[in-house]
C-alpha cells in the first residue's frame, strides 16, 4: 500500500515539526521499493489490490468492481512535491505551510492500473475519476476511478465495503499495498494483526478520539511509500474500512509511527454515484451474526399464605432466568426475567459526514508522494528512503554542535 512519510526539514532539526509524505511512488521506482513495513508477501487471493499510476507517480488501490478502483485523491491529482506542508488535527492545512494545495486532477487517460503480486505489464486505463473536490491534501483524501474495461484478477474475490457499521478503536485490521518495505523486496505485501488506534468523528461537530481528524482512522506502523490509496481491511469481515492517506513520523518504521486512513463509510454516496455510471452495485459488508435475544423467564407462581412463591422458570439460550417467586403471606408471583442479551451485538451505524469542508487527516503529512529534497513531503513513492534523510539531518546537527563548542 502507499503511504505518506514525514521527513525532517534540513533546517528544522531538534524540536521541530516533522516533514510529510503522501505515500506515492515515482512510476520508475517500483522495483526499488515495494511492500509494507513488517509485512509478508501478498498472495494471488489479494489480486483485487492493484498498483495505480497517475501522472508521474504510482500508488496502490483496490478493485471494488471489475472496472472500478477506490484510491486516494492525492494519487490522481497534481501536487507540488517540492513544497512542505503540515496538516492540523482538525483536517485543515496549517496556514504556515508553503504547499499542501491540490492542483488540477489528472486526465483520466493518463491513469492506469496493473495487477498481480509482482505488478504486471498489462495496463488498464481510466475513463473517469470521481473525487471529493477537496482543495488541499489534509482532508477528504479519497477518489473513485472508473476504468475503460474490467481487470482480469482470475479467481480473486472482490471485497465488500463498510458503509453502515461503526469502526471502533481496537478493531483488528490488515493492510495491503505496493509500497516501501524495510528490506526493499519487490511486489505487493500485506501486514495483518494491526490495530485501529483511534477513530475520527463523522463530522467536526461530534468529537472523535483525541487527535484523530473527522472521517479518518489511525493505525501504527505498517504502510509506507507507494501504499497511498491502498486498502485497510477488517480482519473480522474482510470489508474495506479505510483508504491510506497520511503518515506522521520521520520514517515508516517504529513504535511512534502514526498512519492515517480515510474512512470509507462517510463517502458511500460518492462511491454509489460512480457505480451508477456503469450500472453496477457495490458489495456491502454484512455484519457478523449477532444471535437472537433470549426469551424472558416465566412468571413465578403466587405463594400460599406464609409460603414463598415458586421461582420463575429458566429462559432460552442467552436469556436470563425468571426472578424469584412471590413473597410469603399471600405474596404475588415473581416477575419474569428481562429478555436475554444479544450475543455479539452489532455496533451503531456510521453517519455520513456533513461538513466536507472541515474533513481531513490528522498529522503532518499526506499519503503517498515523495520528493527527493529535504522537505516535508507527501507519501507517494520515491526512490529515496525517508530514514536516510533523517540520518543526514542528524549528522548536520552534530557537525554544527562541534563547531559551536570550538
Amino acid at each position: 500500500m502507499k503511504r505518506t512519510v514525514i521527513a525532517v526539514s534540513c533546517l528544522c532539526l531538534a524540536g521541530s515539526v516533522l516533514g510529510c509524505t503522501d505515500g506515492r511512488m515515482p512510476a520508475g521506482a517500483g522495483q526499488e521499493q515495494s511492500g509494507i513495513v513488517g509485512g509478508t508477501p501478498s498472495v494471488a487471493a489479494d489480486d483485487a489490490v492493484v498498483a495505480l499510476v497517475g501522472g508521474p507517480d504510482s500508488c496502490s488501490g483496490l478493485l471494488i468492481a471489475p472496472d472500478i478502483v477506490l484510491t486516494a485523491l492525492h494519487c490522481v491529482t497534481e501536487f507540488d512535491l517540492s513544497k512542505s506542508f503540515n496538516c492540523k488535527p482538525d483536517g485543515s492545512l496549517d496556514p504556515r505551510s508553503r504547499g499542501g494545495n491540490f492542483g488540477a486532477p489528472y486526465d483520466p487517460s493518463s491513469i492506469y492500473v496493473v495487477s498481480g503480486v509482482i505488478a504486471g505489464t498489462t495496463k488498464t486505463y481510466a475513463k473517469a475519476v470521481y473525487g471529493t473536490n477537496s482543495p488541499q491534501i489534509c482532508r477528504d483524501d479519497i477518489a473513485v476511478v472508473v476504468l475503460e474495461s474490467p481487470v482480469d484478477i482470475g479467481g480473486a474475490a472482490l471485497p465488500s465495503l463498510r458503509f453502515t457499521r461503526s469502526t471502533k478503536a481496537g478493531e483488528a485490521v490488515r493492510a495491503i499495498g505496493y509500497g516501501g518495505t524495510e528490506t526493499g523486496d519487490p511486489g505487493r505485501h500485506e501486514r495483518d494483526g494491526m490495530s485501529i488506534l483511534g477513530v475520527g468523528a463523522p463530522n467536526s461537530a461530534i468529537p472523535g478520539d483525541p487527535g484523530v481528524a473527522p472521517r479518518t482512522l489511525m493505525t501504527g506502523e505498517g504502510p509506507c511509500q507507494g501504499d497511498s490509496g491502498g486498502p485497510l481491511f477488517s480482519e473480522a469481515t474482510g470489508a474495506e474500512v479505510g483508504v491510506y492517506s497520511l503518515i506522521s513520523a520521520p520514517s515508516c518504521m517504529g513504535s511512534d509511527v502514526r498512519n492515517t486512513y480515510t474512512q470509507v463509510a462517510p463517502y458511500e454516496s460518492l462511491i454509489r454515484d460512480a457505480f451508477a455510471t456503469v450500472g453496477e452495485e457495490p458489495l456491502v459488508e454484512v455484519a457478523p451474526d449477532t444471535g437472537a435475544g433470549g426469551e424472558g423467564g416465566v412468571n413465578g407462581q403466587a405463594g400460599d399464605p406464609g409460603t414463598a412463591g415458586v421461582p420463575g422458570e429458566g429462559a432460552a439460550p442467552n436469556g436470563t432466568g425468571g426472578s424469584g417467586g412471590g413473597t410469603a403471606v399471600g405474596g404475588s408471583g415473581g416477575s419474569g426475567a428481562v429478555a436475554g442479551s444479544m450475543a455479539n451485538g452489532t455496533g451503531g451505524g456510521t453517519s455520513n459526514g456533513d461538513d466536507t469542508g472541515d474533513a481531513g487527516a490528522e498529522s503532518t503529512g499526506s499519503g503517498s508522494r515523495h520528493d527527493p529534497t529535504c522537505t516535508c513531503r507527501t507519501g507517494r513513492s520515491s526512490g529515496a528512503t525517508p530514514w536516510s534523510s533523517l540520518g543526514l539531518a542528524l549528522a548536520g546537527l552534530s557537525l554544527m554542535r562541534r563547531r559551536f563548542r570550538r
